[in-house]
Formats: structure tokens, sequence, C-alpha cells
């Protein structure tokens, strides 16, 4: 029998605040405390702990927020857990008895997060709402705030002039001490969305952020969004790093000697190509460390032109670099448009098999970037093969003793960029929880203690 409870308390991470919210609740039969972090860093877990139930008795945390990339729609999860026979529901050692994840996981909470067609305009960014219900009558026992650290209000961006949509992101109280820059390069979606996201997560940590569009495509009905990028993945510079870089680095306030890379997919095989094209002596090169999220070995051919095969998806000093051909690309762009489920994995897999004569003529050159390097791939990746070719730039610097750190995730997709309280699928979302941090520590490393 559930015994009568008069009054359930919170505390906010705080033993003096768990004191003080129970000290009224003597007179309950079996007080109940509901312990969830104020405020969360994107590295750590977000333990939530229920205590004074009876064991075997049944409780749903219910999550919601607004989503990431479209604020107005609503995202939630409803998790239900069984208390053990202390009492007890800790997300970070119990097993849910019903969900959308198994096993203990204080990130599955938030990655299982799944839209509703509800409104979520009344929350702010990275603001999480925790609701408890006790026995699982449909009932609200209680509810509490999480706000995830997303960088908002303790950041403040500015363009860079001269480059269209480059904007640098910098802490408001950045002290005394000159910033390391880290230059955020996203994928094949162009524009600045992956810019924008990482941006004030990496500001509020203490770098300078470059976010740096370098393509803005015309697809899907949508209007170029910034006319004075080019709109077609094709002989993309990559001078265009070297100078955005060399303008960075003239920023009061920013560090020249320490610049990272941070590149994502497509971005990914730039910022390998900008560390091992660009002389360290120019003032757009010289990097304290990159980082490649789902990466190529390789220069791949680009796309959205007549003839897609005919161009490299990059250039260098005014020549496009040697190439291996995808067979297929524009057909699975134009399937893609029409809403259809489409792996870009499968053109180019069929590009590498068909022309493995291309390949060594294309393959970025890896070893000659003496700076650490930091690579995420996932085998399971739908894309690209990130993880077969995250192996392959491995192996190439590993052969001469090059700083490297590689993580390859077997049963992770495309989605390594972030942290772990993004959504998406378990093995990924698992992937990023890992990975998040080491790439935090890794650039602390590279671009701080090394100073």
């Amino acid at each position: 029998m559930t015994p009568i409870r008069l009054r359930l308390c919170v505390a906010i991470f705080s033993p003096v605040l768990l004191a003080s919210a129970c000290a009224n609740a003597v007179d309950q039969e079996i007080p109940v405390s509901f312990t969830v972090p104020s405020t969360v860093e994107l590295a750590e877990p977000a333990p939530i702990r229920i205590e004074g139930l009876s064991s075997g008795e049944q409780v749903i945390i219910i999550l919601e927020r607004a989503d990431d990339w479209s604020p107005a729609m609503l995202r939630q999860s409803q998790t239900t857990y069984i208390a053990g026979p202390d009492g007890a529901v800790d997300t970070s050692r119990s097993t849910p008895s019903g969900g959308a994840f198994e096993g203990a996981d204080t990130f599955g909470l938030f990655w299982s997060m799944t839209r509703t067609q509800e409104d979520a305009t009344e929350f702010s960014p990275g603001e999480v709402r925790v609701t408890i219900d006790v026995g699982g009558n449909g009932e609200v026992d209680h509810e509490a705030t999480i706000l995830l650290s997303l960088g908002a209000g303790v950041t403040t961006t500015s363009p860079l002039d001269g480059f269209p949509g480059a904007f640098l992101t910098m802490p408001k109280d950045k002290g005394a001490d000159l910033l390391p820059v880290v230059v955020v390069l996203g994928g094949s979606e162009g524009n600045d969305f992956t810019a924008r996201f990482m941006a004030p997560r990496l500001s509020q940590l203490g770098y300078a952020v470059l976010g740096l569009p370098y393509y803005s495509p015309v697809y899907y009905g949508n209007d170029q969004r910034f006319p004075n990028l080019p709109s077609a993945f094709a002989k993309l510079p990559v001078d265009y790093v070297e100078q955005a870089i060399a303008e960075v680095r003239t920023v009061d306030g920013v560090d020249p000697e320490r610049v990272a890379l941070y590149g994502v997919s497509k971005g990914a095989e730039l910022a390998l190509l900008a560390a091992s094209l660009i002389p360290d002596e120019e003032q757009g090169g010289g990097y304290c460390a990159v980082a490649a999220v789902v990466p190529s070995d390789v220069v791949w051919a680009g796309w959205g032109r007549e003839a897609d095969q005919a161009y490299a998806s990059f250039s260098y000093q005014g020549q496009g670099l040697p190439f291996v051909p995808h067979i297929g690309m524009e057909e699975a762009i134009s399937r893609r448009s029409r809403g259809e489920n489409v792996s870009f994995r499968v053109p180019q897999d069929k590009g590498r098999e068909a022309f493995p004569e291309r390949v060594p003529n294309a393959r970025i050159e890896v070893e000659s970037i003496d700076e650490p390097v930091l690579l995420l791939g996932g085998d399971a990746d739908d894309t690209w093969d990130s993880g077969g070719m995250a192996r392959n730039i491995d192996a190439a610097r590993r052969a001469l003793g090059l700083p490297t750190t590689t993580l390859v995730y077997p049963e992770a997709g495309h989605g390594l960029s972030g942290s772990g309280y993004l959504p998406g699928d378990e093995a990924t979302a698992k992937a990023r929880a890992e990975a998040y941090p080491i790439l935090i520590d890794f650039l602390e490393k590279a671009c701080r203690e090394a100073r």
C-alpha cells in the first residue's frame, strides 16, 4: 500500500536546499525528496534522484523543452522507473522499466525527447521542465527546472567584416587574457547552422569562436541565404579559410597564436585540407589543434552544377584539387528534395569502388599536419563512411607518430557533433555523450595548457 504523502520536497543539487526543503516535511510518513541539478554543463551528465518512495513503486519522469533547431516546437520524453529496495530512483544507476531507452543513462531522458505538436514559446533557451508523477496516476506531484548551459546570455556575437555571414562569438566576461580561437566549419547543409549552434556553447568555455559559412546553397525551393557565397559545392576555395583566419587574428582580445579548427562532415574535409595545405608561417596558417568530426580522408567531387563529376569540392590557390568522383549524387540530392529517405553514402561508396586509381592523388595529406588532431567517426554513418575514413587518417598519422586522438563508434551515425543532450538515435547519442567531454578536454590541452 502506498503511504500518504503530505508534501513533496525538491532540492536543486544543494544539501542546504535539500535540508531546508524537507525541514517542514517531518510529519510525513515517508518524506519524498526530488533532487535535480539547477544548471548543467554540456560535458557533464544531469542525474535526477527521487528518494522516499516505497520499494517497487512506479514513478514517471517527464522532460519538456524547446527544440534546438525550431524553438517554437516542443520536445518531450516520458520515462518510467521502479523504485528499488531503498525506495529510490537515480537516473545515473537505475534502469527504466519503460521509455525510449534501456539501461541506466543520465543523458537518455534528454536525447530521447521527440517533437510534439505543442507550442514551446514559453521556454527560454536551454530550459528543461522536469515533471514527476509518483505512482503513475497521471497527476503532477511536483516539477523543477534544469538549465542546460548553452551560452545564452553569457556570450556576445558580432560580424566579421568582409566575410558574408561570418561572425565572432566571445564570452561577455572575457577578462584581460587573450582568448584562444575556435573556427567552426559546418557541412553540406551550408550557411551558418552548425556555427550558430556550436559557437555559444564553446564560447562560454572561454573561447572566441569564429563561425565561418563558406557555402550558401539553393535547394529544396529555398532562396540563397548569403548571395555573396558560392551556391554550388564545387571548387570552394580553401584559401577562404586562410583569409578569414588572417582577419580574425587582428581582432582585439583574441590570441593569434592559438587558433583551432573544428569541422563537421564536409567542414571536416575542409579543416583537414586547410591544416595540410596552408603553410604554418602564413598569417592564416598554423593552428593549435584540428578537430574533424565525421571526416573524409580524400577530396570528393562537387555537386550543384550540370556536370557534377567535372569539379572537385575544393580548390586551393585557384586550382581544383584532385578528387574522387561519386556516382549518382545529383539523383540522390533530387530524391531527397522530394522527401525520400536517401543514403548519400551510396554514391560515394560506389565512386570510390569504381575509381580506386583516383584515391591516392585525392587523399588529404594528413601526415603534413603537425598539430594535434581529434577524429570522430561512425561506422553506421549513412552520409559517408566516416568511421573507415577516420581510421585511414589515424593510420597515416600514427605511422609517423603524430599526435592523434581517434574515436570510431561501430553503431553511431553521422550526427556526432555536439553533446549527449541532443536528440537522436541511442547509439549516436551515447557516442556524443562520450565524445563531447573528450573534445572539450582536447581543446583545453591543445590550446590552453600547451601555451
